[in-house]
């Protein structure tokens, strides 16, 4: 599960992994950081903003198959600990999947804005 990015962490809110409709296909571009199996795994599922004013409404989650074209491995990380699990970043270059590889149903266009988080109290 590709996720974690380096500048947002896990605040899905504000990943910076785009999706951009081209056709009959997405193109994914951005980089996800501290993915177990990064880059190695036969399947990603990829989350990456389709419309960022939407927040994490805007968020949408995608199948990248190991070997598809614009998919490397970036980083790979060496931990204390843990060692058998392989951690490494995932990076997205102009990738090119079948639109069927979205997972879910299309995004509602009449949707309001996700509402921002509400602060701790």
């Amino acid at each position: 599960m590709c996720l974690t990015e380096p500048d947002a962490g896990s605040d899905v809110a504000n990943i910076q992994t785009t999706a951009t409709r081209d056709g009959d296909f997405y193109v994914l571009n951005g980089e996800k950081q501290f993915i177990t199996n990064g880059g190695i795994a036969d399947v990603h599922v990829v989350f990456a903003t389709e419309d960022r004013s939407k927040g994490w409404g805007g968020i949408s989650a995608f199948v990248v198959p190991k070997g598809t074209p614009g998919l490397q491995e970036g980083t790979v990380w060496k931990k204390m600990g843990i060692r058998a699990s392989h951690t490494a970043n995932v990076i997205f270059t102009d990738c090119r999947i079948p639109a069927e590889y979205k997972l879910g149903a299309p995004p509602n266009p009449a949707a309001p804005p996700a509402p921002a988080p509400s602060a701790p109290s």
